[in-house]
């Protein structure tokens, strides 16, 4: 197996509809299980019918404002759009929990909604996606405290790979490699 975190086989995700696990399974033929997790009934009906299949996906009925440690390790774990609905402390204790499911040198990717840097920057992003207000159900913390967050976890080797306006692409590496 390569050193590179996408040559791993184990690979986990906020599920949603499952479009990210699709993409995943799509692009890295290698991945032997995915596991996608969501609490929506209907999301899950609609990615178990999507990988009905596909034997490498799989989908569990979970919530990430609970403890997800009892899911397993894996070799990447990734968000999309999930995290930043979720309490301040609860983010915190999230991003550990993620540490310690990730094996070694594995990794940890959030594509997320992030506070921008004052209110009329963020006017502009809310402007620049057709919406002119935030989901009642947004709880938007700076990148700066995420990755702080992250480092805390612990992760290693933290950063903000991507980001453009209102969202970025965070991510970490297990600690101790």
């Amino acid at each position: 197996m390569s050193s590179s975190p996408w040559r791993r086989r184990r690979f986990s995700t906020s599920g949603g509809d499952g479009r990210l696990i699709e993409l995943v399974l799509t692009s890295c033929r290698f991945v032997q299980r995915a596991v996608g997790v969501d609490n929506s009934a209907a999301m899950l009906a609609m990615a178990e019918h999507r990988f009905q299949d596909e034997p490498r996906a799989t989908f569990v009925n979970g919530d990430l404002r609970d403890d997800i440690t009892g899911l397993g390790m894996f070799d990447v774990i990734v968000s999309g759009f999930a995290i930043h609905h979720l309490e301040h402390r609860r983010k915190r204790r999230l991003f550990a929990e993620i540490s310690s499911a990730l094996s070694p040198a594995g990794v940890f990717l959030n594509l997320e909604v992030v506070q921008s840097a004052s209110p009329s920057l963020h006017h502009q992003f809310l402007e620049a996606i057709g919406r002119t207000a935030d989901d009642p159900e947004d709880r938007l913390a700076s990148v700066s405290d995420q990755l702080q967050w992250m480092t805390e976890a612990p992760l290693a080797e933290v950063d903000c790979h991507w980001k453009w306006r209102g969202f970025a692409l965070l991510g970490g590496r297990a600690a101790g490699q």
